[in-house]
């Protein structure tokens, strides 16, 4: 098991997702594919075109990176990008763990902090589609335990609440 991540471009400001991952008969190189198709098929639809998917990276002994360099297609102005989904990791030990998707646009949105249930759903799916073509070839996302085990992401479900991504300064 190592880990992959994606490299974002959130409205010009960098964000990155990180998951642990078990390849079963699949080399690293067809696994980055794979999620390059995922993303073209489902988790594109759910992101605002201001965000991109700039370049994923899978860890282990020789790493490996590939450009993507795609927008997301879904119309609209983007919320701030320190605003994003917050989805669910939902593993076969209980929900633990979150993953920030940059991308929500700004009309999804409502001025208590949330997220229209319509666009939770679309995004539910969507996200569900992406994990369930990574796995389909192949890859499982997983969770690390603390004891040195490890959990398969089943499935994820968006919160209603706006995630609130926050930033470590360069300097």
């Amino acid at each position: 098991m190592t880990t992959f991540t994606m490299q974002w471009d959130n409205d010009g400001l960098p964000a990155t997702s990180v998951f642990d991952v078990f390849l079963s008969n699949l080399v690293p190189s067809a696994f980055l594919q794979d999620v390059v198709d995922a993303w073209q098929l489902h988790l594109r639809t759910v992101v605002v075109s201001s965000t991109s998917l700039v370049a994923l990276t899978y860890g282990g002994d020789a790493p490996q990176d590939r450009a993507v360099g795609e927008s997301g297609s879904l119309g609209g102005q983007g919320s701030p990008p320190n605003s994003s989904y917050l989805l669910n990791k939902n593993a076969t030990s209980g929900r633990r763990g979150r993953w920030f998707l940059p991308g929500l646009a700004e009309d999804d949105t409502f001025a208590n902090g949330t997220i229209s249930g319509t666009r939770r759903a679309a995004v539910d799916t969507a996200a569900n589609n992406f994990l369930g073509a990574l796995a389909a070839n192949g890859g499982q996302l997983r969770i690390a335990r603390a004891d040195g085990t490890f959990s398969n992401i089943e499935s994820f479900s968006c919160q209603e609440l706006i995630g609130v991504q926050r930033r470590r300064l360069q300097r």
